[in-house]
């Protein structure tokens, strides 16, 4: 899956990631749309709230909007969301 990927601290780059799998509790989002916001780019340089990634590379981004392709488990609200437009935001 592309992506943008922090490498370091302020440094970033474009490459390829493995596609996340999603847990029991999770769905799994092919992102159409995503914004890049002030807290943003203050995460990307380093400079937001003292927050880092935990470990690099880290794929940055808050919120966006695409279709789930996936659900984790055989919950029925997370199998009913496959093949439906969702916006999200990462918390």
């Amino acid at each position: 899956m592309n992506s943008i990927l922090l490498t370091g601290p302020g440094e970033f780059g474009y490459g390829q990631i493995p596609t996340p799998q999603p847990t029991e509790s999770q769905i799994l989002i092919k992102v159409d749309g995503a914004v890049l916001n002030p807290s943003d780019t203050l995460f990307m340089r380093n400079q937001w709230m003292g927050i880092q990634p935990k470990e690099y590379p880290f794929t940055p981004g808050w919120e966006g909007s695409g279709v789930v392709i996936k659900a984790g488990s055989d919950n029925p609200m997370a199998t009913a969301l496959v093949g439906k437009r969702v916006a999200f935001g990462k918390g």
